[in-house]
């Protein structure tokens, strides 16, 4: 996971002939020194952190392409919103509490609409266009050019500490 020096999650993905201490001795050894493990039960391409942003960014620039929403409005979806939530709960915790009587009330009602999304045309897996790249590539370089990336970098790896910093202080002290 970018950038690799602040991100705390690590994926371990055993092989089938690995040996359980060595996945328990692996997962301790990277506690230890502040990691966060994700022990997968078996292996799967593009494991699982790449598995979950790879849906979420083929379908914004799904919404990109589809002219639904321009380039900042899906950044501001998920900086100004989901992100919020899921910089301190996953998405199953989310759903979790979305509804009096937990997940499995939730997915009674919404399971339903969400599969009806996933399965609607405009979900259809495609390949990203030249126009919808250069689109949201044109878009992005509005708003940073190649000239300032570093600098944004830099920015976003501050954020990442002091967010980090302010996640560890919280659970420190217990709330």
């Amino acid at each position: 996971m970018n950038p690799p020096y602040l991100v705390p999650a690590v994926e371990i993905a055993p092989a089938p002939f690995t040996a359980p201490d060595v996945v328990t001795h692996t997962s301790t050894l990277l506690s230890s020194v502040g990691q966060v493990p994700i022990v997968l039960k078996k292996e799967i391409a593009g494991f699982v952190m790449n598995r979950l942003q790879s849906l979420v960014a083929c379908e914004a620039v799904r919404l990109i392409e589809g002219g639904y929403v321009d380039v900042e409005g899906v950044d501001r979806a998920v900086k100004d919103g989901l992100g919020l939530r899921w910089s301190f709960m996953g998405p199953l915790e989310t759903l979790d509490l979305n509804a009096a009587g937990g997940f499995a009330a939730f997915a009674k009602v919404f399971a339903p609409i969400m599969h009806a999304i996933d399965a609607s045309p405009e979900a259809a897996p495609r390949v990203w266009s030249e126009s919808g790249i250069a689109q949201i590539d044109a878009a992005r370089r509005g708003q940073i050019p190649l000239s300032e990336q570093m600098a944004r970098i830099r920015w976003r790896d501050r954020r990442l500490m002091a967010l980090i910093a302010h996640q560890r202080k919280i659970t420190a002290g217990g709330s």
